[in-house]
């Protein structure tokens, strides 16, 4: 081995990383290792977190830093660093009136690159409260969705030359839609922490306007179903299936049918499944309607068959197409594996996590996407979230005993028999495959007969 090959080995060997592997592989059985300890007397780190909180407050505060852009969007920065090394809720709740306003104010004379930066803080700051959100909640939704609607009532964005001549600059279409794919993202945010079931409605109807418009461009449809999926996944099972499966069911798989919407065609998988995972849930209670609803074999319901449902959920987990690369078909097959299972077995999704030595799991549609939308919002301070914020375990099923608890990492015999099943998991997922395969060819050379 070259002396140039040994030192890429060693540095990507000392590079930190949060998580040892991607939840986005192919392999089943990954597990989101997180590997920092959060353990110990975190007096003195707590109260330097709230010192560069209080320069936070005090940058956006003061009236001549409060006038820049660029300072406005270091201390937005600032208060997304802050946030990811320590759970704040009490700090955030006691100067969440000055956050809310500033927040606004931002959103109103900022450039799309600012406004983008603190509808992020403003989601992370929802996590961080949990419950307490209200005020935050409150007065962001209904900017958020005047944005939505119209994003041209906004102030544009002005350039202030040396001389003092302002010029306003013309609008870019990337940027109104980057803009409007985070206000989608925080308002899904947003109401899924602090809305009534009323306020849920009214915003997944939002959503289904945008994503029912065929003019609207593939990724902005598709980040108006994701926040459809989040915000549905916080609804009782009854509105759920009652409500929504007949309402939006016929829309989400004409998404599925459209060849044109690659980035579509996953949210709407997911909100899928979502709904059938419902179904599942419904058939466990104890309301005898939910009990008596039944996709598949409902003859008055105008929902498209289930049987097709599957037949176009199947196609696209074995879809191979030349003009698509090779990753995007990965992951494809692999969400579609899971939303056809959803559908067919009942099989919920279950992302499993490796938390200060403990192996936990999220298990479910709702959960997972509960998951995966906080943990793009959070970045970095994911980590610090499922240990500290008893709000977020809440809402992920996680055991804060198990957490809380050193002595309860799993022990070396525990270890080993987990590598054993894995294994043999991983051995039988290959055999099965395998056979799927030589299945396969037999069909094809058959008909060279």
């Amino acid at each position: 081995m070259s002396s140039r090959r040994k030192r890429k080995m060693k540095k990507a060997r000392n590079t930190p990383s949060n998580q040892s592997r991607d939840i986005d592989s192919d392999d089943e059985d990954s597990i989101i290792s997180f590997r920092a300890d959060f353990g110990g007397d975190r007096t003195d780190y707590k109260a330097k977190i709230i010192d560069q909180l209080n320069g936070v407050l005090d940058l956006l505060c003061d009236k001549k830093t409060s006038k820049s852009g660029k300072w406005r969007m270091k201390a937005y920065e600032k208060l997304l660093d802050g946030c990811s090394k320590e759970v704040m809720t009490e700090f955030c709740a006691k100067n969440i009136d000055v956050f809310t306003d500033r927040l606004i104010a931002s959103i109103k004379q900022g450039s799309t690159q600012e406004r983008c930066l603190v509808m992020r803080a403003a989601s992370v700051l929802a996590v961080t409260l949990g419950d307490e959100a209200e005020p935050l909640a409150t007065a962001l939704v209904t900017v958020l969705v005047a944005i939505i609607e119209d994003p041209q009532h906004l102030e544009k964005d002005v350039e202030i030359h040396k001389d003092g001549t302002v010029i306003e600059l013309e609008d870019d279409s990337d940027d109104e839609y980057k803009l409007l794919v985070s206000s989608f993202r925080c308002l899904s945010i947003l109401i899924f922490i602090f809305g009534s079931d009323k306020a849920s409605l009214g915003a997944l109807e939002i959503c289904t306007e945008v994503w029912q418009d065929p003019e609207k461009p593939d990724a902005f449809r598709a980040a108006a179903i994701s926040a459809w999926s989040l915000i549905a996944s916080g609804l009782p099972t009854r509105t759920l299936v009652l409500d929504l499966y007949e309402q939006t069911m016929v829309e989400l798989v004409a998404i599925l049918e459209d060849e044109e919407l690659n980035i579509s065609r996953l949210a709407a998988g997911e909100a899928v499944a979502l709904l059938y995972s419902a179904y599942f849930e419904g058939m466990e209670s104890d309301d005898a309607e939910l009990g008596e609803f039944d996709p598949w074999s409902d003859p008055s319901s105008d929902a498209p068959d289930t049987a097709y449902v599957l037949e176009t959920l199947e196609a696209f987990a074995n879809e191979f197409s030349k003009g698509r690369s090779r990753k995007e078909l990965k992951t494809q097959r692999k969400h579609f594996r899971q939303y056809k299972q959803a559908i067919e077995e009942g099989d919920p999704p279950t992302t499993k996590l490796k938390l200060k030595g403990n192996r936990m799991e999220i298990v479910g549609w709702r959960r997972n996407i509960v998951f995966n939308s906080l943990r793009e919002a959070l970045g970095t301070g994911l980590q610090v979230n499922l240990v500290q914020n008893p709000w977020l375990q809440d809402q992920l099923g996680l055991d804060v005993a198990r957490i809380c608890s050193p002595k309860s990492r799993d022990t070396r015999a525990a270890k080993n028999a987990l590598k054993e099943e894995r294994k043999q998991n991983l051995k039988a997922k290959c055999n099965s495959r395998k056979l799927a395969r030589d299945k396969k060819s037999e069909i094809i050379m058959s008909g060279f007969d």
